[in-house]
């Protein structure tokens, strides 16, 4: 299992218009075509065949979920972070304006990528990903451990104009 984390920027794809981009966003209005292109191309960045690149059906939920084997269209979970210790598997999340977070405990080969927007963020995403990490053997703590936050990236930002009463709501405690 190659451990690594390669995040992907959004140049280098085929896509053109609003979606011009690496966009490999399954649920896009997207062509297809330019989806299938993109994913093939970020398969083969990661070392998989495009089918073993998974991606989660992303709800802004602390829902994650354990990947065992590749999963195809329809089939792909609703949850914001995917794990999984099975060799020849690729995970990844997409995020625009919430925050990517990848995880790996490189002792027990156990990685996870997380979709932490701010409702999944305040409802447990990053502790439910954990959780399933450490059902499949890794160690959160202690003495030795290797588990490690292996990248954090920004979410892209445009304007924080759109940080509305909803989310103020749940980020500020009541007087």
């Amino acid at each position: 299992m190659r451990l690594g984390s390669p995040l992907l920027s959004a140049i280098g794809g085929v896509s053109d218009g609003v979606y011009q981009s690496l966009n490999g966003g399954l649920g896009s209005n997207d062509d297809p075509a330019n989806v299938a292109e993109n994913r093939r191309r970020m398969a083969e960045e990661m070392g998989v065949a495009p089918q073993r690149l998974l991606s989660a059906f992303q709800i802004h939920s602390p829902d994650a979920v354990v990947a065992t084997g590749p999963w195809q269209g329809a089939a792909r979970p609703r949850a914001d972070a995917i794990v999984t210790r099975t060799e020849g598997l690729a995970i990844g999340i997409t995020a625009a304006d919430c925050g990517p977070i990848l995880l790996v405990d490189p002792n027990a080969r156990v990685i996870g990528a997380v979709h932490a927007g701010w409702k999944g963020a305040l409802t447990g995403i990053v502790e439910s990903t954990v959780d399933f990490m450490e059902k499949l053997g890794a160690e959160r703590g202690g003495m030795g451990s290797m588990f490690k936050v292996l990248a954090v990236s920004e979410p892209k930002l445009t304007s924080l104009a759109g940080f509305g009463e909803e989310q103020q709501d749940a980020t500020t405690e009541p007087s």
